[in-house]
């Protein structure tokens, strides 16, 4: 007789008790559901908090600095894809790989800018200014045929009627002072829309940066380079001048308007835009208990071409290499994952390419992506900036953040005298890696710290953060990565 047969026959000769153990059982389920999402308190979350040596992941960021800028797509980021995986397995993780992945990426080759102006009032002028630092060029900006004049036009804040109002551009270097109504790629194709020569943005930084240019990905969510529209011989010269250099500039210019003068910018740019192949590192602590079911650790190990990305984003790649090295103490139940990504600067295209090769397998067993981007502090005697957030994607997983935040600082009295912890709520946008793991289902949080004074620019210098700091992101969330692939 089969088991449902024995269970038939029991229920026919005993209604009552059957009906009776039925509530007993739902009520022993609805009553331990009610318990862990409603009574649990603090005193039963009890999270392992674990250790960081901030010194030791400082050296770390000494050794991957010392080539310069790590442009996803160059040597640079090679070697430092290759330094990440050798600490994974110096480490003791397994299944340490790098991953190769093709995408369209950038280079700046070389890049001068000048200013010949010729007035009656002002005089004579000719300027060199100083690439990096009053100018830098914009993510798959087009190139020059060698040295170019442009004569030039201020078009206001870049917006159809400002454009209409300075008339025709056609040519032209055309100068916009933006106040932030259009993004930085909608101003670039507002000026090869209206078949500027090249493009100039200043006004709401106070230094020249570089950012990539980038579309919506409407097939695969998030975002993907402008030449995926827009093909190279299409593409302008585009770059950011500091608020100086694009003051003056307007300056010679509105100055320079007899028939007996004259005032132009001189642009050389040459800029390789090709496949090429960025890396994505992994390895891995395998889950003794449920090794398919995984958390993921992560950052972006490349930088923008200006600098050393000492913020940005090398403090949150020797963020994930000391942490992977705490963490591989532990034999946790699920697998957890430490990745480092190429091309985040380039619109997240490592993690994007990762997630898509890796789809299947994230959607049905990727529990949790943290994200750490610039996850270091900088204590000012103000006050200010001394408050490390990170935001997730749900209210359950706020809480559960916020709790291993102050189980943190409870242990550890010296640092809570010195630092704050905050966990938010945010929706999910290409900001950075996290995204894709969050397109395809996956919950995630996300870790930026606030001391990137130098942005994008040489300014962002490793020797510039508080190392001391670094360890607020590896411990907070490396301790809930173990609570939740132990949980």
């Amino acid at each position: 007789m089969s088991h449902f047969s024995r269970m038939k026959t029991f229920g026919n000769k005993n209604p009552r008790l059957t009906i009776l153990l039925a509530v007993v059982l739902v009520v022993i389920i609805v009553g331990a559901g009610f318990y862990y999402v409603v009574l649990r308190n603090e005193e039963d979350f009890d999270p392992t908090i674990i250790e960081f040596d901030w010194q030791r992941a400082y050296a770390d960021g000494q050794y991957l600095i010392r080539d310069g800028p790590r442009l996803a797509g160059t040597e640079e980021e090679y070697r430092a894809a290759e330094y990440i995986a050798r600490e994974f397995i110096a480490a003791g993780l397994s299944n340490v790989r790098i991953e190769n992945y093709t995408v369209g990426l950038y280079e700046v080759d070389h890049a001068s800018l000048n200013l010949q102006a010729l007035s009656l009032e002002l005089g004579y002028i000719y300027k060199d200014y100083r690439h990096l630092y009053e100018f830098a060029v914009m993510g798959y900006s087009g190139s020059t045929n060698d040295e170019e004049g442009f004569d030039i036009v201020f078009v206001g804040n870049g917006t159809d009627e400002a454009y209409a109002e300075a008339g025709d551009v056609s040519g032209k270097a055309v100068l916009v002072r933006t106040d932030r109504t259009l993004s930085y790629t909608q101003l670039y194709i507002q000026a090869m829309n209206h078949s500027a020569g090249a493009s100039i943005i200043y006004g709401d930084r106070a230094r020249s940066i570089s950012r990539t240019s980038a579309l919506p990905d409407e097939e695969n969510g998030g975002l993907k380079p402008i030449t995926d529209e827009y093909p190279n011989d299409q593409l302008i010269p585009h770059m950011m001048v500091s608020p100086e250099v694009g003051e003056e500039i307007k300056s010679w210019n509105e100055n320079s308007t007899g028939l007996t003068e004259h005032c132009q910018l001189n642009i050389d740019f040459d800029v390789s835009i090709e496949d090429r192949i960025t890396k994505v590192v992994i390895g891995e602590i395998i889950g003794k208990e449920k090794p398919k079911d995984f958390v993921v650790m992560g950052a972006h190990h490349d930088t923008v071409y200006t600098g050393e990305g000492g913020a940005d984003n090398t403090v949150g790649t020797c963020c994930i290499i000391e942490t992977a090295r705490q963490l591989a103490h532990y034999k946790p139940k699920r697998t957890i994952k430490m990745m480092t990504f190429g091309a985040e600067e380039e619109g997240l295209l490592g993690s994007k390419a990762y997630v898509l090769n890796h789809s299947e397998e994230i959607e049905k067993h990727c529990i949790f992506m943290t994200n750490f981007d610039m996850t270091c502090l900088n204590v000012t005697e103000d006050g200010k900036n001394n408050t490390f957030p990170v935001n997730a994607n749900s209210e359950r997983r706020r809480k559960e953040i916020e709790k291993v935040g102050k189980e943190f600082f409870k242990q550890n009295p010296e640092l809570d005298e010195k630092y704050n912890f905050s966990a938010g709520i945010m929706e999910n946008y290409p900001y950075s890696d996290f995204f894709h793991f969050g397109y395809h289902g996956s919950d995630f949080a996300a870790g930026w710290g606030q001391n990137s004074p130098g942005y994008h620019t040489p300014g962002d210098k490793l020797e510039y953060t508080n190392p001391e700091s670094w360890q607020i992101a590896g411990r907070i969330m490396g301790s809930y990565t173990l609570w939740l692939a132990d949980e």
